[in-house]
């Protein structure tokens, strides 16, 4: 290869430089040919281009983010609810996606920078669908959901019940194997998932011209973000079919629990057949033609490293080193993991949060979240990308675009704590009212008004007396349950005081209702500022590590800023915020 370049007069010096891919190899030695092993039809070949990989990928992305970030979250308070499980055991399950990455990173993007990355990226496709289907098995294994009340005489459990034996009772199935499941799914779905961003984004950026690569990175991380908020709203719709696809109950009912493991199923069908497109890929698309690049942007293209990445593991240590003493690849790493910390805890309870604070079903959480997340955070990405292509930005001009994002991004993020709705109130847990028979404060479930009625805290069913919010029918003292209405309802309970001038003693179940629709828009519209401002800052990052560092060493260190947002963001972040969520809890149902 000619070492001759063309220089030519601008305002800042500019070279004729080839590509990255190009500059590498030869075009003789470039496989090219779409296929596997002999099976390679002449047909397949004008689909080994760029375009077509960037179609193929980004559908894999969009299906893989939909299950692992959306449906997941959208349908974590069901899992909970049916077996059991606690804040922080759901965030443990969110947190195993990473830890599974995390086990097997250093090695493929290590060894895979220099390996068929298109194949190993197809090959991760099938590992997803694989842990996607394992995710749904505790459907199948565990026995038939029964609401609380559709078991033989629970309702009179629930009702105050004179000298009667106090059992426990729950009909949760809180067991250690459905978490172990749960827990063994995810960390597989994140061992295939791993090659996505670290040798599907730098074989893109190996194969494009350099002024196109951010705004193809940008469509490829728009599909991460778009997906997740997909999720959201067909994790909601499947919530609208009873967990065991019959008609026992109501979805109005607070007892209904929905079809948590639908989006799983279906998300494993579509993964796998993206797996098949990309295993067909060859090992590099035909050469690119040159592009006009400044200097400070391509000072890594020129100089060759003395470190063998990838071809023998007693390398790896110097390979470390190398990239933990670049400054700037270090400060954009640790400004990342500090960012996402926030934001993967954020958005993994942002549902719940809609339901706790907004007075929210899990239906309309997941779908508001999605509503919100689908044009935000596609929006920020391409506009990330599209500025970057726009001015033809250098590595600094990269990295203030991504400062100016980021301060935007916490001030908005300042002001969502600042709006809420008013905190649910229930009897004897956070609101106390005189007993009627005592005539002395309820400062617990437990009361003179229901001492004898063999009351079980193991159930949370609450119902609602003149807008006060009960424990459940036994706590309020209530003797009969009024039947012929599809919503139940209960009557002669002891512990409420009918207000003066009213009739209305009839206990409804569920809780109160709440009017939040004052404080959810604000919420809303916060939430997607805060969204748009966050992932606008992420191509623009993603360009300052890629541009920072060597050509042979760009596969690892996506790799290992990998590690870093695995180990010190996305696996504790869910963990301690769900431990913060559990201890902040007043009640636990």
């Amino acid at each position: 290869m000619s070492n001759n370049r063309d220089v030519t007069v601008r305002p800042e010096i500019t070279l004729q430089l080839p590509t990255s891919s190009a500059f590498a190899k030869t075009p003789a030695k470039i496989d090219t040919g779409c296929g596997v092993w002999i099976v390679r039809p002449r047909w397949l070949a004008r689909f080994a281009t760029p375009k077509w990989f960037l179609a193929a990928i980004s559908f894999f992305i969009l299906i893989q983010s939909m299950l692992v970030s959306g449906i997941t979250s959208s349908v974590i308070t069901t899992i909970e609810k049916r077996y059991g499980l606690k804040s922080a055991e759901s965030g443990l399950i969110v947190s195993s996606f990473d830890i599974g990455s995390l086990i097997v990173v250093v090695f493929i993007s290590y060894f895979g920078g220099k390996s068929h990355r298109a194949r190993i990226v197809g090959i991760g496709a099938i590992v997803v669908s694989i842990g996607a289907a394992m995710f749904a098995f505790p459907q199948f294994i565990s026995s038939p959901y029964q609401p609380p009340n559709h078991l033989p005489q629970t309702s009179y459990k629930l009702m105050c019940r004179p000298n009667a034996t106090n059992t426990m009772f729950n009909t949760q199935e809180a067991n250690a194997v459905y978490l172990s499941l749960f827990v063994v799914s995810n960390m597989i779905m994140g061992i295939g998932s791993t090659p996505i961003y670290t040798l599907g984004t730098t074989f893109i950026y190996d194969n494009v011209a350099r002024d196109d690569a951010s705004f193809y990175i940008a469509i490829v991380y728009a599909m991460g973000a778009v997906g997740p908020a997909v999720g959201y709203l067909l994790g909601g719709f499947f919530l609208t079919f009873y967990i065991d696809l019959g008609n026992l109950i109501s979805s109005d009912d607070p007892r209904f629990l929905g079809a948590w493991w639908l989006g799983y199923l279906i998300s494993a069908g579509l993964i796998l057949v993206s797996s098949f497109f990309l295993i067909l890929f060859p090992r590099e698309v035909p050469s690119t033609p040159v592009t006009e690049t400044t200097v400070e942007e391509n000072f890594e293209s020129l100089d060759s490293s003395v470190i063998g990445f990838g071809d023998n593991l007693k390398d790896l240590p110097k390979a470390f080193l190398s990239l933990l003493t670049n400054p700037i690849y270090l400060c954009v790493t640790i400004s990342a993991t500090l960012e996402f910390s926030t934001v993967t805890a954020f958005l993994t309870f942002v549902p719940k949060y809609l339901q706790s604070h907004f007075n929210s079903d899990t239906v309309k959480s997941s779908i508001m979240t999605g509503a919100i997340l689908v044009p935000s955070a596609g929006t920020g990405i391409l506009l990330g990308g599209y500025v970057i292509k726009r001015f033809r930005l250098n590595m600094t001009g990269c990295a203030q675009t991504a400062l100016l994002s980021n301060l935007l991004s916490l001030l908005l993020f300042i002001s969502v704590f600042f709006i809420s709705c008013e905190t649910p109130f229930i009897i004897g847990v956070n609101k106390f009212v005189e007993d009627p028979m005592s005539n002395v404060l309820m400062k617990g479930l437990p009361s003179a008004c229901n001492s004898d009625c063999s009351c079980e805290t193991s159930t949370f069913s609450p119902i609602c007396i003149s807008g006060l919010t009960y424990y459940n029918p036994c706590y309020a003292g209530c003797g009969v349950k009024v039947d012929g209405n599809a919503t139940q309802m209960f009557s002669n309970c002891s512990c409420h005081t009918p207000v003066a001038g009213s009739n209305d003693d009839i206990g409804v179940a569920g809780s109160c209702d709440r009017d939040c629709s004052a404080s959810l828009i604000p919420f809303l519209f916060c939430l997607f500022l805060v969204t748009m401002a966050t992932v606008c800052a992420h191509t623009p990052s993603l360009m300052v590590t890629y541009r920072c560092v060597r050509n042979d060493e760009r596969p690892f260190a996506a790799g290992l800023q990998f590690v870093f947002l695995r180990t010190l963001a996305y696996i504790p972040a869910p963990i301690y915020f769900g431990s913060a969520i559990d201890q902040a809890c007043l009640l636990w149902k």
